[in-house]
C-alpha cells in the first residue's frame, strides 16, 4: 500500500456548503463565522472562504461507523 494511502488516513466525513452549516459543523470543520459587518464572513486557517464553497466536515464520534475496513480485514 502506498504511503499516501494508509488506512489510518481515512476518516468519516460529510460534505456541506459553508453557508448552510450549523455552528457545531462550522466548529468541527475549523471554520469561524464573523458577523461583524452585517452578514457572515467565513474564515478557515486565517483565510476568507466563499460561503458557497463545499467543505468536508469530520463526522462526530457518535456518527462514525465502528469500522471502515475492506472486506476480510480487521483493525
Amino acid at each position: 500500500m502506498a504511503d499516501s494511502a494508509r488506512r489510518d488516513d481515512a476518516h468519516a466525513a460529510t460534505e456541506h456548503i459553508v453557508r448552510e452549516m450549523t455552528e457545531a459543523q462550522l466548529n468541527r470543520a475549523g471554520i469561524q463565522a464573523d458577523y461583524w459587518h452585517g452578514g457572515p464572513t467565513y474564515y478557515r486557517d486565517g483565510h476568507e472562504i466563499d460561503p458557497c464553497e463545499k467543505v468536508l466536515v469530520p463526522a462526530a464520534a457518535s456518527d462514525a461507523p465502528d469500522c471502515i475496513c475492506p472486506r476480510g480485514t480487521q483493525r
